[in-house]
């Protein structure tokens, strides 16, 4: 508590300069990060023809999948059995930029979540019996690719951005592309994302087989 109130002594005897800086990093800084971010993931998807939305900047919302993941295919407006999303852990409180940057007050990471879409298996309220099918063996080969086991079928991917990389580039550019260094953690992980692709299918198959018949048809 004393730190708190030091820091808030400081940040009120400074209001102007620290109004003036929030202003700018959540207006002009943070933008531009997540527009490269989304750039970044964007180019990827279009490089592996994969789908997905990339509105990290303008909507909070930015994710892609494997186009073999549709369940609908020809129709317009396609639905995936599975995506992988920008999400982040622990950190309800931070701007993406700190989560990303793991500089974070409680911890928190960003990164890409799997999250897989049990109504288009036809499950409900079975999630926790289909989880508990899953093989060790195939939970292993993830967190041995970086994943985390966020339990429920969920799996995280950390993505870890140098900050002063990104001041620097800031510096110069006063934006950021998809071919900026950067980046190169971000291409990175998606990267272990296709690699890891064979084995979120094989762990969708153990979904569809949890139930049953509708769950064959859709799978």
């Amino acid at each position: 508590m004393s730190e708190d109130k030091k820091a808030g002594q400081l940040i009120l005897s400074q209001l102007k300069m620290f109004n003036e800086a929030a202003v700018l990093f959540e207006q002009v800084v943070e933008p531009a990060i997540l527009k490269g971010i989304d750039v970044t993931v964007d180019s990827f998807a279009e490089k592996n023809d994969w789908d997905g939305e990339y509105e990290l900047e303008s909507d909070n919302d930015c994710w892609l999948a494997p186009k073999a993941w549709i369940t609908n295919p020809g129709e317009e407006g396609p639905k995936f059995k599975a995506q992988f999303a920008i999400d982040y852990i622990d950190g309800d409180d931070d701007f993406w930029s700190a989560l990303f940057c793991d500089v974070a007050t409680q911890g928190g990471r960003a990164g890409f979540l799997f999250k897989i879409d049990v109504g288009a298996f036809g499950l409900r309220n079975t999630r926790s019996a289909w989880v508990k099918t899953i093989p060790q063996e195939l939970i292993s080969k993830l967190t041995a690719l970086g994943f985390q086991n966020r339990n429920k079928g969920n799996f995280f991917l950390p993505v870890t951005l140098d900050n002063q990389m990104l001041a620097n580039s800031f510096l110069e550019y006063g934006e950021f592309t998809e071919d900026d260094d950067i980046f190169a953690p971000l291409l990175s992980a998606l990267e272990i994302l296709k690699q890891a692709v064979p084995i979120f299918d094989q762990i969708m198959q153990y979904c569809s087989a949890a139930c049953g018949p509708v769950g064959d048809r859709l799978g």
